[in-house]
């Protein structure tokens, strides 16, 4: 199975993989009832060898998707920068699902209607690099993961070529 494939089986809502389901159901309702005790340790993401663990990477990707919307933005903030990082792996799914979960904390709205994360929360250029980037790795050429977190990425970043095209010599 190719890892395209495989991640349109996981993020489906199908209840052919029952086992999946009711661990995900189960982590809702951890995440739901005991809010408390559930927390995101940051400086664990930074120490930890991901190339060694991939499945265990994507599952915590993925778990970061699901639960976009109870992300606080100062955890977000510091999130797009271990996500930026997780970009650069080897793995297909590993990037795919990074690429994933930018995206879903950049859909994320709070209660006035408004993107709880804008251009200055995110360092658009190191993203936009490195999803060029896996691009060029191996059957990732047309990775629509990546392809959608590119132009979420477009639409919130105010990034601008004018400034540039203004100092070439020619114009």
């Amino acid at each position: 199975m190719d890892y395209m494939e495989f991640i349109r089986r996981d993020m489906e809502p199908s209840g052919v993989n029952n086992r999946r389901r009711m661990a995900c159901e189960l982590l809702k309702g951890l995440a739901t009832n005991y809010a408390s005790q559930v927390k995101i340790i940051l400086s664990q993401l930074h120490s930890f060898d991901n190339a060694n663990y991939p499945m265990l990477t994507a599952r915590s990707l993925k778990f970061l998707a699901m639960f976009s919307a109870n992300i606080q933005k100062p955890v977000g903030i510091e999130l797009f920068k271990e996500l930026a990082r997780l970009l650069q792996a080897e793995s297909n799914v590993v990037h795919s699902y990074a690429a994933s979960c930018i995206e879903k904390l950049l859909l994320v709205k709070e209660e006035d209607g408004k993107s709880r994360h804008v251009a200055r929360d995110i360092d658009e250029v190191l993203i936009m690099r490195n999803l060029f980037d896996a691009l060029k790795l191996v059957e990732s050429e047309e990775n629509p993961c990546v392809m959608k977190c590119i132009m979420w990425v477009l639409s919130v970043a105010e990034m601008s070529g004018d400034d540039e095209v203004c100092k070439l010599p020619k114009n």
